[in-house]
């Protein structure tokens, strides 16, 4: 039986996550049902009407992918190590505002919540306002913002992967939606515990605790920022980094691997039970 790489079996479950959720929470129906009284969208409209269907998405599809690979080649090792950071991250806290319990639409809609577990990902200056969201602008007449998103982070982790075994199929049909205040507060804290992985992603998400850890490694790749998390060396600050490894969680942070997980097993070790360790240990044996 092969053995399937830890990187490969993260982001293969964490894509197969935003692409199918939708599936088992599908929109009642097309209205937005945030309640919010914020008069401009977080991450704006398409200025064009949107028709999606299977000849224009397998364009699409192919430009966005060419258009990813040139960002990431025309930046430095270090910037590129934030670009996979973003993507990935973005595409997860879209998706992780759902909870299955409830009947309404939030999800992989391609809107975020104006909230404090977002920030990073909505400011301007941030990596997904300057850089996705324009870059969305030219496609968003043939893909949603959704669609894009997950798409987006399924480059980056094909392309952080230095093995090249990572191959993520891509489905399509997801719906926007503009205003996502109403999904405040589904994210995980900080600093979880087990008690908030267990209302996050047990509990609303409908996971099991393997999962959750499976997802964690996605912080294999980019960095934190303390004016945003308030995590990290404040002296190095600024958005894209300098040094190779600053505020990074591991020593490789342009790299899809497992070294998110040795981190922690050789750092804090002391501070894991029994049942914690041996998923941590799973997960960085491979």
């Amino acid at each position: 039986m092969v053995r399937v790489p830890t990187c490969l079996y993260v982001l293969d479950f964490f894509i197969a996550y935003c692409t199918c959720i939708d599936a088992v929470h599908r929109r009642l129906d097309d209205k937005n049902e945030s309640g919010s009284s914020e008069e401009t969208p977080l991450f704006g409209t398409c200025t064009r009407k949107t028709v999606v269907n299977e000849a224009g998405i397998k364009k699409v599809y192919k430009e966005i992918k060419k258009e990813f690979h040139q960002i990431v080649q025309r930046s430095k090792e270090l910037a590129q190590s934030d670009i996979f950071g973003a993507a990935i991250r973005l595409a997860f806290h879209d998706a992780g505002e759902i909870d299955i319990t409830k009947s309404d639409s939030f999800g992989p809609d391609g809107c975020l919540s104006n909230t404090g577990p977002n920030s990073g990902l909505i400011q301007p200056e941030t990596v997904v306002q300057s850089v996705f969201i324009p870059m969305w602008q030219k496609y968003c007449d043939r893909i949603s913002r959704a669609d894009f998103f997950v798409l987006l982070g399924k480059l980056a982790a094909e392309r952080a992967d230095l093995s090249r075994t990572i191959n993520i199929p891509f489905q399509y049909g997801r719906k926007d939606n503009d205003f996502c205040d109403g999904g405040a507060g589904r994210l995980p804290a900080h600093q979880p515990g087990f008690s908030e992985f267990q209302r996050v992603f047990i509990n609303q998400m409908g996971l099991t605790m393997n999962d959750a850890v499976a997802l964690l490694g996605a912080h294999t790749v980019g960095h934190v920022h303390p004016q945003y998390s308030g995590f990290g060396n404040k002296d190095e600050a600024n958005f894209f980094h300098v040094r190779y490894a600053d505020n990074a969680w591991d020593e490789t942070p342009e790299v899809f691997d497992n070294q998110y997980y040795k981190s922690l097993l050789m750092e804090v070790s002391q501070y894991y039970d029994v049942s914690t360790l041996s998923i941590l240990t799973y997960f960085s044996s491979f």
